[in-house]
């Protein structure tokens, strides 16, 4: 596969993605990758979801560790915040799922 078709085929996930989710599935699925899973793109969605849950900083690099589709999931619940909306668990909640006990154990797996 080249590269324009490799681009095209990332391109065409990110926009199926950004389609298919709102902020709170987003972080649900963030969440849910950062619990069932140890990798780099692991580690970038929880320390994601855990510094704006938390108001704390959050090394941008990072993102480079996420696939396209939790790239793109990253960008939603980053895309138009307002700084005082900055929760994570608030958003699960509003998606059907208990968020802040999920940010609890997400905290508790990862320690940051």
């Amino acid at each position: 596969m080249n590269i324009a078709k490799l681009m095209a085929r990332q391109e065409q996930q990110r926009l199926q993605t950004l389609n298919s989710f709102n902020r709170g599935t987003a972080a649900i699925d963030l969440a849910e990758l950062a619990l069932n899973h140890y990798s780099s793109g692991a580690e970038a969605a929880a320390k994601l979801l855990l510094s704006m849950e938390h108001g704390e900083a959050f090394d941008f690099r990072m993102l480079i560790k996420l696939d396209t589709v939790n790239r793109a999931k990253a960008d939603l619940i980053m895309a138009g915040y307002k700084p005082h909306e900055l929760w994570p668990s608030k958003w699960m909640t509003e998606a059907g799922r208990n968020g802040r006990q999920i940010m609890e154990v997400l905290g508790s797996k990862w320690a940051l």
